[in-house]
């Protein structure tokens, strides 16, 4: 297999990884991550065949398939997090606490069992930006008053695009 940068040398041709959506579509049909797909499919195509339509077009399916999703999506992370914390609680996971226990950035094992194997992957502590702390470095070096310094920062802040968050409600 070509490393990394031979391929964006154009020794060889650059494949982005799998999608979720495609490492699922992809799955054995008798692993456990099949046997799952399966069954959500079977699920969703019984609930999409009822969902509610609209007479002239399809929006309603769509709509209806949206929301499905979504609240799939929400009750997932949801689960997730609670099955964390309970498998955190009785050992299965073993994850610190605290930051003084923290795990050190590199990739770690920190769960596993015959079938499965939990790791977490850890990164270098981002370090972020603190007008704050810069205003009081060229007060104490520089002698610029706090109040000039944290004008400037606000002057210099440019705008970025704006998140747009979709919400599908269901009409009672």
């Amino acid at each position: 297999m070509p490393t990394r940068s031979q391929q964006m040398r154009g020794k060889a041709e650059f494949k982005p990884p799998k999608t979720k959506l495609e490492q699922a579509q992809d799955a054995q049909p008798n692993s456990f991550l099949g046997k799952i797909m399966s069954t959500i499919t079977a699920a969703c195509r019984d609930l999409m065949q009822n969902a509610p339509h609209d007479n002239k077009t399809n929006k309603g399916v769509v709509l209806a398939e949206l929301f499905m999703w979504k609240w799939i999506e929400g009750y997932a992370a949801a689960k997730y997090k609670q099955v964390k914390k309970d498998a955190k609680e009785q050992g299965i996971l073993n994850l610190p606490d605290d930051e003084d226990d923290a795990l050190i950035p590199g990739s770690h094992i920190i769960g596993e069992s015959r079938h499965f194997v939990a790791t977490a992957n850890v990164t270098e502590p981002v370090k972020r930006f603190s007008g704050e702390e810069l205003a009081q470095w060229f007060w104490r070096n520089h002698q610029i008053p706090v109040i000039v310094t944290k004008e400037q920062i606000e002057k210099a802040k440019i705008k970025t695009k704006s998140q747009v968050k979709v919400a599908i409600v269901e009409r009672t």
